[in-house]
This record gives structure tokens, sequence and C-alpha cells, in this order.
């Protein structure tokens, strides 16, 4: 799923031409044939596919996806299902609350005297 959109997406193992290592890639869940990935299943099941340049052609067996980054639409409020948090959300949410633990843990030291109700004369 999508943070900025909510749309459902797939991931391919994509290749290029320059040798670097193959990098995931966000597609539509969907075959497009405007698309300009062109993606099959290995042995395990995974997508894997390459970018194609202008004029090259898919082989038989592959089929062409979209980059979901060509469609995407980012809402302004784009909320997950309910039971699923976005990760980002989830640790900006507790830095807040360490960080307001720290403010008041800050204000004034605890001592034995403050446990024991009591001071020293």
């Amino acid at each position: 799923m999508c943070r900025k959109c909510g749309q459902a997406i797939v991931f391919a193992l994509v290749t290029n031409k320059e040798g670097r290592p193959p990098s995931r890639m966000p597609l539509n869940p969907t075959p497009d044939p405007g698309g300009n990935v062109a993606v099959n299943r290995d042995v395990t099941g995974a997508l894997t596919g390459h970018v194609l340049s202008k004029g090259q052609q898919a082989l038989g067996y592959q089929r062409l996806y979209l980059p979901h980054a060509a469609s995407c639409r980012p809402v302004a409020d784009a909320q997950p299902p309910p039971g699923v948090a976005f990760l980002d959300q989830y640790r900006a949410a507790k830095s807040a609350q360490a960080k307001d633990g720290r403010r008041r843990l800050g204000k004034r030291r605890t001592t034995i005297q403050d446990y024991l109700g009591y001071r020293k004369p």
C-alpha cells in the first residue's frame, strides 16, 4: 500500500543497464500496455524485470507494468486501513512522548528524601 495515495502496489526486483545491483521498484498491481517496465515471475514466484528503453519490446513471457510513481496522486489525508499504522507516524508519536517525558524528568531531581518523605536535619 502506497503511503502517499493509499493505493495497492506490488514490488518488482528491477535490473538496470549501468550494472548496479537490482532494486525494488513499486509498480501498479495490474499490467498496463502503456507501461515501460517488462516484468515476469521467476521460479520462486517473485516479480523480476527491467526498464525498457525507447523502441525496445517486451519478450513474449513478460508483461508491461507502469511504475507507481507515474500514477501516484497524493491524498492530503491518506489513512491506512484499520489495524495498520504508518511507521513514520508511529515513530513521530513515540518521539514526541519521549521528548515530553524527558522534559518532565529534567525539571526536578528526585532524591532519596523525596521517596522517604522527610529530610534529614
